[in-house]
């Protein structure tokens, strides 16, 4: 069955080797133990005739000090006046140094750490390790099933350090066929699955401390309802740390259940036209812009008329369209790296099966074209929804296409990526309208009219060296908008197109990926029905749960779960369910924050 959802933010959050050999993989430094400096031998006892003070049975030290009828003593002392067996370092000629002195015994090494094993790199609260819970209710067992065509295992230190001199060992329960040869339970798999430091582009910040990326290849495993994976971390002198196990199912990645059994074609087209806007002044000196409908359209595309009001094109025709070529290709960039494709937004071994094009590239389907048997899909950019979604904050809506089993056109009236709502809201926004009045086309001087804004289009052009201030002041706004308003875009579509990839699926794994269940201890809110709230700036959040000020801290992202879903490396559902594609259902997510962070 097919739902709609819209999207998420109105920002950042849509509508979101080294080569080992195997099994020599190492973790954590050497040991090392500090020698404790040696005690030297005490000094030569000099002589009593050297020290015996006449008439006097105890010894005495030299006075160096003056006489008390103000003469000094002997003012100098040289290497002549050392006793001869003394060196100049205060240690006798006769006394080991300890530089040579035998290093003390450190005793045994301490043991490897603590092994952290996972699948698809998901974190623990989110792979079966243990029950999950709801609202502090009672546990619940869940497992996560991973297909016959492969997946991956990762080892990590479970101190969290980086990786050094042991070696990590990995068990099966069941048989691991390894070409012609089959290796019964009990054996080191590590060797024959060429586990090592394996990259990947796509993994989070907990793979500093991974010890081993083992890529499971296809028919490795035969289907099973439970195999668990043993793995553990062994020192130089055969000594071991505790192991750790993770148990997981194993099935076929049916048809019915693969989102991708040919890589998706997408279009993102940037010509929709069926919105008039008009830019108003409020009381309060925010912005508010009045949207017409008019399925004829008035001629101008309904993105560049956001783009205009937000202050990026002008009058000035020649810094217009490099502007908004600037502003299309950064959208591009991010949502490149939040799919992991390359720069032509084309599949990578890592990243997600499919195939980006923007309205106008070489080779893009014509979306006139479109149809359920055209083989592509389509989302448009730009316009808003209808009036009483604009009132809402919606910023973006799909089509849900669970497991991802057919096309979808999210071109239609008020599906797509609303890029005037998202105008809007940053207009309303007392901080967006400040820092936006500057280039307002209403009651300011909209970017490429002023004298040296051309200087912008030029990566390299330092405001610094102008002598201008309010070119600065310029030069920083068109900043904002190159960097943090096409990130919104871009955040929010992959999120819409998320839905429609199949994301995310209610209930726990198997059947789903913790959409819509409430309370778990692992998400920061309860992000409702096919979306998920996991910490973190994740794609397939809500704009109402978004903080805009995770965005400083690098480009959203797809969480573990989602992202082992859209690379084929889990089975989610159930091979008796079968898919049912029918009426939409509509599922609103308001976005409520500017996409303007503080810097």
């Amino acid at each position: 069955m097919i739902s709609v959802v819209c999207c998420l933010p109105v920002a950042l959050s849509c509508g979101d080797t080294d080569e080992s050999s195997p099994g020599d993989v190492e973790v954590g430094p050497s040991d090392t133990t500090d020698v404790p400096a040696a005690e030297p031998d005490s000094l030569a006892d000099p002589g009593p005739e050297d020290l015996a003070v006449p008439g006097d049975d105890h010894a005495a030290i030299p006075d160096a000090n003056p006489d008390l009828d103000g003469s000094a003593a002997d003012p100098g002392l040289d290497g002549a006046d050392l006793a001869p067996d003394e060196a100049p370092d205060g240690r006798p000629e006769d006394a080991p140094d300890p530089a040579d002195l035998p290093e003390p015994d450190p005793g045994p090494p301490p043991p490897p750490p603590r092994a952290r094993i996972t699948v698809n790199a998901i974190p623990d609260p989110m792979n079966g390790t243990a029950p999950y819970t709801q609202n502090g209710g009672p546990p619940q067992s869940f497992r996560l099933r991973v297909p016959t065509r492969g997946f991956a295992v990762e080892v990590y230190r479970d101190d969290g350090l980086a990786p050094g001199p042991d070696r990590m060992r990995l068990f099966a329960s069941a048989p691991v066929r390894a070409g012609a040869e089959v290796l019964e339970p009990g054996t080191d798999i590590a060797p024959v699955l060429g586990c090592g430091l394996v990259p990947d582009p796509m993994a989070g910040p907990s793979d500093k401390a991974l010890v081993a990326r083992c890529l499971v290849p296809e028919a490795a495993f035969e289907a099973a309802s439970s195999v668990t994976l043993t793995a553990l971390l062994e020192g130089p002198d055969g000594t071991t740390g505790e192991p750790d196990a993770i148990t997981v199912e194993v099935a076929d990645l049916v048809p019915w259940l693969d989102p991708f059994d040919t890589p998706d074609v997408w279009l993102v087209t940037l010509s929709r036209d069926l919105c008039e806007h008009e830019l108003l002044a409020r009381p309060d000196g925010t912005y508010d812009i009045l949207t017409t409908f008019s399925p004829s359209g008035n001629g101008t595309p309904d993105l560049d008329e956001a783009l205009a009001i937000l202050g990026l094109l002008s009058d000035n025709a020649a810094f217009s369209q490099a502007a908004r070529a600037l502003f299309l290709a950064r959208v591009r960039e991010y949502s490149n790296q939040i799919f992991g494709l390359d720069d032509g937004g084309h599949p990578t071994p890592w990243g997600v099966p499919l195939h980006l094009h923007f309205e106008g590239d070489p080779g893009a389907p014509d979306p006139a074209t479109w149809s359920e048997q055209a083989g592509f899909s389509m989302i448009a950019l730009g316009g808003d929804p209808k009036p009483a979604d604009i009132a809402s904050g919606i910023v973006g809506r799909a089509w849900i296409d669970w497991n991802n089993q057919g096309v979808e056109d999210d071109t239609i009236l008020d599906f797509g990526v609303f890029v005037t709502n998202i105008v809007r809201q940053a207009l309303r926004n007392p901080l967006g309208a400040l820092i936006l009045h500057e280039v307002s086309p209403l009651d300011g001087t909209p970017l490429g009219e002023y004298p040296g804004d051309e200087q912008f289009l030029d990566p390299d052009f330092d405001p610094s060296t102008s002598g201008d201030p309010r070119l600065e002041q310029r030069h920083a706004i068109f900043t904002t908008i190159v960097d943090f308003a096409t990130l919104a875009v871009a955040a929010t579509l992959c999120h819409e197109m998320g839905h429609s990839l199949g994301l995310v699926p209610d209930g726990p794994p198997p059947g789903g990926l913790f959409g819509g269940v409430n309370g778990l201890p692992f998400t920061d809110s309860d992000a409702g029905s096919a979306h998920i709230d996991t910490p973190g700036l994740n794609v397939m959040q809500t704009g109402k749960v978004t903080s805009y000020l995770e965005a400083l801290g690098g480009v959203p992202r797809f969480n573990e779960l989602n992202l082992a879903y859209l690379r084929r490396r889990l089975v989610v559902g159930h091979a008796t369910d079968r898919p049912v594609r029918g009426v939409p259902e509509s599922v609103a997510c308001a976005a409520t924050d500017p996409w303007f962070p503080t810097r």
